[in-house]
């Protein structure tokens, strides 16, 4: 596939799409490596509602050979215990490899989300990859 450079300096295929940089690349490859190995999630943020009360959706993707995920389900209930003054959350299962919690907030939506996602990882010992 022959490259050619735009005005901006950025790489671009024969299709006019930009080409990642390598080490981007490396990261993607190393990402869906370890979720099927069953070493890390994918998470997937949503902003369903942004007027008040703010609402937002957080998806969890697992591997079938992920083998934590009864600890997911205790990890939001931790969450939710130590979060509940700031928003109204709930947790479901949508089949045995996704769960979405949901979270409705008058403010401060993102910064729970982004608290979450952070204490899930660190609870499970594993890789997040949004």
């Amino acid at each position: 596939m022959k490259l050619i450079k735009n005005f901006i300096g950025a790489e671009l295929d024969e299709k006019g799409y930009i080409k990642l940089p390598p080490i981007i690349q490396k990261n993607k490859e190393d990402g869906k490596r370890l979720f099927v190995e069953g070493k890390a999630v994918k998470i997937s943020q949503f902003i369903d509602s942004d007027t008040t009360p703010l609402k937002c959706s957080i998806r969890i993707e697992v591997f079938p050979s992920f083998n934590k995920k009864e600890r997911i389900k205790s990890t939001f209930k931790q969450a939710s215990k130590i979060f509940e003054h700031f928003a109204d959350l709930s947790f479901k299962e949508i089949n045995e490899n996704l769960f979405e919690v949901t979270i409705i907030s008058g403010k401060k939506r993102c910064s729970w989300c982004n608290s979450f996602i952070k204490y899930l990882g660190s609870k499970l010992d594993i890789k997040i990859i949004k």
